[in-house]
């Protein structure tokens, strides 16, 4: 017999109407308050790394930007904003000692510039697991939503085309002659055969324009389906120090007006963050990290679980909540499935 499918739903709700117990108010609101303060850091300091470094980057110097896009790398600098960061302190593995490396070259200059201090938040591990999936997934979309986009204005800014467009006017042989140079040049550019993309409109400043940012990327690699344009979805971390490239041409080519390449996060209102049995028990209980929790023994103390929110739902009521909601300290989202993801740690 064949086992049902695995599901999941999500039900709104908010602190009121789980139950959310009164002794534990208070500890919820400082401690989304500080998550998000330190998300919003991990942001910023991120940022500052990688625009120094590459600013910095020379053929004796050379920055590998890709291998520092992933969770691993993105954990560390969040927990470098902690107070119980130890800057002295060896990693486990050459591959974390390396990162670290990274981040103690620029740490104390972010520190200084920003006047942030360092927040404490023990077992922030759990924490750092969840907000790093969504820092890299945001970076990951911004460059498969944008990236095409970027480098067409780009190209166009190169090749002046509203300039050409004006001046040819209304004949229409001469604009099409203008959309049929830079679609010449674009497909140059997107299949890395610079020998193609000679254009009238180009001049040899535009040509080293297109050469930096063509430089961007090593000599054997190759896009999949030989077009950038489909790469760039398939592999969008590949494609994240030619956006920087990107967007550093068009701020001098627009006088001062930026792309946002590697995000921040602006807002000054709290955004949902997760918590599941481990987070509830270390930072609302302030207990000890445990090996093995009784889940409905641990929420029990925090929140109703008779209440109407977090009553099981759908055919024979399999729809259960297993200990895992998403908060900003007012609204909530509770998170129900049909089977236990069985997470080692508990």
């Amino acid at each position: 017999m064949m086992e049902p499918s695995q599901k999941l739903v999500v039900v709104k709700s908010s602190i009121t109407g789980i139950g959310w117990k009164d002794a534990y108010k208070q500890r919820l609101m400082e401690l989304v308050k500080n998550v998000n303060i330190i998300v919003t850091h991990t942001y910023f300091f991120l940022k500052f790394i990688f625009v120094n470094e590459l600013e910095d980057d020379n053929t004796d110097n050379v920055f590998n930007l890709e291998d520092l896009i992933n969770e691993d790398f993105f954990r560390e600098v969040f927990m470098s904003l902690l107070s119980a960061y130890k800057v002295e302190k060896r990693k486990k593995t050459e591959k974390l000692e390396t990162f670290k490396t990274i981040i103690n070259k620029h740490r104390e200059t972010f520190l200084e510039r920003t006047s942030y201090k360092p927040i404490d938040l023990k077992y922030g591990q759990q924490i750092a697991n969840y907000e790093v999936t969504k820092i890299r997934t945001a970076y990951i979309n911004n460059v498969t939503s944008n990236f095409g986009n970027k480098l067409r204005k780009m190209l166009n800014l190169i090749m002046k085309k509203k300039d050409m467009l004006q001046e040819a006017g209304k004949s229409i042989e001469d604009r099409r002659n203008v959309y049929s140079q830079m679609n010449k040049v674009k497909l140059a550019v997107s299949s890395k055969k610079l020998e193609d993309a000679t254009s009238e409109f180009l001049g040899q400043d535009g040509m080293n324009t297109i050469k930096s940012f063509i430089g961007c990327y090593s000599e054997d690699y190759k896009f999949e389906k030989g077009s950038m344009f489909y790469d760039y979805k398939a592999n969008p971390v590949k494609h994240l120090r030619a956006y920087y490239q990107i967007a550093k041409t068009c701020e001098a080519l627009q006088g001062g007006k930026s792309i946002t390449c590697f995000l921040i996060r602006t807002t000054f209102i709290p955004c949902y963050m997760t918590i599941d049995t481990l987070i509830l028990n270390t930072q609302i209980f302030k207990n000890m990290v445990l090996t093995h929790m009784d889940k409905q023994v641990v929420w029990g103390g925090a929140i109703n679980l008779n209440s109407k929110g977090m009553e099981p739902q759908g055919p024979d009521k399999q729809m259960t909540f297993r200990g895992m909601i998403y908060t900003d300290g007012v609204g909530v989202s509770i998170l129900k499935q049909n089977y236990d993801p069985r997470k080692k740690r508990w």
